[in-house]
């Protein structure tokens, strides 16, 4: 009970900064707020399951970081590029487009994400390539985008 009220305040504090920051135009502090939820989805979903024989999708996560954006007041909407056909390529990108409500109108952003790692480390500034890939999101950049949120609406609407 105590836990579920730890999780639920943690919540509202992210949406609530998420809100002030949108709202004031501080996109530095929106990106580091959105760099951290994505960085939550590696810990909230097992990505990197080594016992795992199937193909991975990251559509659960996408589509739960867009339900969280949309319960934010100052967000008029949110959608992932998961409609969207992309090349096939390791690591893979993918994009979140959202809406956001502030002093100035509307302001519509993207947050590119890659889909995996490979793996490297550091040993005093020499990075040998490893083996061993790393199933987990990895925030890249915002950028600005008009008509995403839209444009991926009518490619879910036209697939489905």
């Amino acid at each position: 009970m105590l836990l579920a009220l730890l999780v639920q305040l943690t919540v509202t504090a992210q949406l609530s900064s998420l809100s002030k920051a949108a709202e004031k135009g501080r996109w530095n502090k929106v990106e580091r707020i959105m760099k951290r939820k994505i960085h939550e989805q590696n810990r909230v979903f097992d990505f990197d399951n080594r016992e795992r024989k199937t193909v991975l999708s990251f559509t659960i996560a996408y589509d739960t970081l867009v339900h969280w954006l949309k319960k934010s007041p100052v967000v008029e909407d949110a959608a992932s590029d998961k409609c969207q056909a992309n090349l096939m390529i390791y690591p893979g990108h993918s994009a979140v487009g959202v809406r956001f409500k502030t002093k100035n109108g509307i302001v519509e952003k993207c947050f590119v994400v890659q889909e995996g790692t490979t793996g490297t480390i550091n040993i005093f500034g020499w990075h040998p390539h490893l083996v061993r890939y790393k199933w987990k999101l990895v925030y890249k950049r915002m950028r600005d985008c008009k008509g995403f949120v839209e444009e991926q609406k009518a490619l879910c609407e036209k697939r489905n």
